[in-house]
Parts: structure tokens; sequence; C-alpha cells
């Protein structure tokens, strides 16, 4: 059993440690631009940054955040260029409703951000799937496509 818990927090840490390694590869600080959804639970973000979701990451504003990946479904997240829309969806499997951000990032073949995109999945409810998806216009190509989750409350 001992081994197991070792596994397990060694797992964690590394995972924490991969997604602070990939949020350092872009560059900066914040993922740009920043597209909000709409709507309860609704999770479709519209691709068009707002001004004030340029200034501050919506991520960011999340009260009581937390990583979120076991939250997370990714049923497309293509690479390439010119338009492209990432979905899955979002698992509450916590015992409140619950607010998520989704951020995808477009890499190149040398692993730095070509694009990042965030958007909300607000409400959800426990033990309940809602639908998410993030869409970017890419000058240059992207050779792979990641995602991260934050779940808290949006203000």
């Amino acid at each position: 059993m001992d081994e197991h818990r070792t596994s397990t927090r060694s797992a964690a840490l590394l995972s924490a440690l991969a997604l602070t390694l990939l949020a350092a590869c872009s560059g900066s600080p914040e993922p740009s631009p920043s597209a909000e959804g709409s709507g309860e639970g609704s999770g479709e973000g519209s691709g068009e940054p707002s001004a004030a979701a340029e200034a501050t990451p919506v991520s960011a504003t999340l009260q009581d955040r937390s990583n979120a990946l076991n939250h997370l479904r990714i049923t497309a997240c293509p690479s390439g260029g010119g338009e492209l829309e990432a979905t899955g969806t979002v698992r509450n499997r916590g015992r409140e409703a619950a607010d998520y951000v989704v951020t995808v990032s477009w890499l190149d073949e040398d692993g730095s951000v070509v694009e990042s995109v965030e958007t909300t999945v607000e409400d959800v409810r426990p033990a309940t799937n809602a639908p998410w998806s993030a869409s970017a216009t890419l000058d240059e190509p992207a050779g792979s496509c990641t995602t991260t989750l934050s779940r808290g409350a949006l203000p």
C-alpha cells in the first residue's frame, strides 16, 4: 500500500511539474488571446477575445482554483494551420457545482506556443458532463495541441 501512495504522490508531483514546464514554454506568463464561453454549462467559447479577457486570463479570476485534468475529456485537438477547433467535455467529479476554464494551446514543432485560447464552462453540476469548444485561426501551422483545465468559482 505504501508503494501505491508513493506512486500516486510521484505521479501528482510529475503532473504538476509538467504543467509548470508547459506554461513556461510559451515565453509569456499568460495565454493570449482569451475567449469566454457563454451561458450556464454551455462551454462554447466564441474564439473572439474581449478587451478585458486580453488583459487578464479568465483562469486567473477563478476563486479556489485547482488543476482538474482528471475532469477533462478531449474529443478533438487538431494540429495544422488555418481555422482549428478543439472540443471535448468536462465532467464534474466534485460534490458541488463548479466552473471550469479550459486552456487550449497549439504548439509549433519546437514546442513553442503558436496560439492559446481559454473557454469557460460554467455551473457544471456534480456527476454531469458539459461540452466545451475552443477555436483559433493559426497563421503558422501547429505541430500539436495541448490542454489544461482549472476548476473553481468564477466571480
